[in-house]
């Protein structure tokens, strides 16, 4: 078993006012790892669209480095069949540029959710795409038009322009049309006149991600997302918190053999290797391992 960690490293910025929990964290840790050996860390390319996490994955699982990340698939374990996942999102317009907006400001009740989801797949419907609530924050969709091209996922994408992902190199001709409807459809939509009264981002358009078909289901990858929602919030205290619990259920994992710690930037694959006892003992005397691999993922640590 094979267990990936997204956001498994405190970002750079947080580091200096969590580092005393941080030390004690890492100083609990060490019975719970003691028989893992972590390796060499690897950085993520320069200008990769994928997150650490996504990219680890795709390793994991044989699938091409440079190729599709079939993400809504494979959260469904259906090989053979195109999906994605449809995020609702705001637009920041400028004079001849727009922006991703961070998925806060496009939140949606789970009702107003449901209801703009349905309105939206009547009118996808019409070329053979299915739409349906997934999470929070994403619906998923089904149809021949999610293959043979990738998109990044809103959260990667967050304050940066959309410019180089939506035109023709990026996106198919299906589903820029599609999208300029759907763009149509959300201007004259109730929800946007409430969100207006209300002082809220509108919700101005809908980003794929998760495009592609899955090669093969596997049960030997798993990809664990409890620290993504408090990471990407900046709560480092809840994402603290969640570490307990996840060092208990991997020591309670026998089958589990490879752990990858993945960070904003980079990636450290931790292999279950017991040591020797002189070096067991020695281990004690050194800064804890899990400390090491927070300082070498968050890259602008000193």
């Amino acid at each position: 078993m094979h267990v990936i960690v997204a956001f498994a490293a405190p970002s750079a910025a947080s580091w200096s006012a969590a580092e005393a929990g941080l030390r004690a964290l890492a100083a609990a840790a060490l019975r719970a790892l003691d028989d893992w050996q972590p390796q060499a860390a690897q950085a993520l390319a320069p200008h990769d669209a994928a997150w650490p996490h996504e990219r680890a994955l795709a390793r994991a699982l044989g699938w091409p480095d440079e190729g599709d990340l079939p993400m809504a698939a494979w959260s469904q374990g259906r090989s053979g069949q195109a999906m994605a996942w449809l995020s609702p999102c705001h637009w920041q317009l400028g004079m001849d540029q727009a922006w991703l907006g961070s998925p806060e400001d496009a939140a949606l009740h789970p009702d107003e959710a449901h209801a703009l989801c349905a309105d939206l797949a009547a009118h996808l419907a019409h070329d053979g795409l299915s739409l349906q609530p997934d999470g929070p924050g994403r619906w998923r969709s089904e149809g021949a038009l999610w293959q043979g091209w990738s998109s990044p996922s809103p959260e990667r994408m967050a304050g940066q322009s959309v410019r180089d992902w939506v035109g023709p190199a990026r996106w198919p001709a299906a589903w820029r049309r599609l999208h300029s409807e759907l763009q149509l459809l959300l201007d004259q939509h109730p929800l946007n006149e409430a969100r207006a009264l209300r002082g809220l981002p509108l919700i101005n358009a809908v980003w794929p991600h998760g495009v592609g078909v899955l090669p093969a289901p596997s049960d030997q990858v798993r990809l664990e997302t409890r620290l993504l929602a408090p990471a990407l919030a900046g709560d480092l205290p809840a994402w603290l918190a969640q570490w307990p619990a996840l060092l208990q259920e991997w020591a309670g994992m026998p089958d589990l053999q490879t752990l990858s710690l993945c960070g904003a930037q980079g990636v450290q694959v931790w292999q279950r290797q017991p040591p020797a006892w002189p070096a067991r003992l020695w281990r004690r005397w050194q800064t804890p391992a899990l400390l090491q691999a927070w300082q070498t993922l968050s890259k602008e640590h000193p």
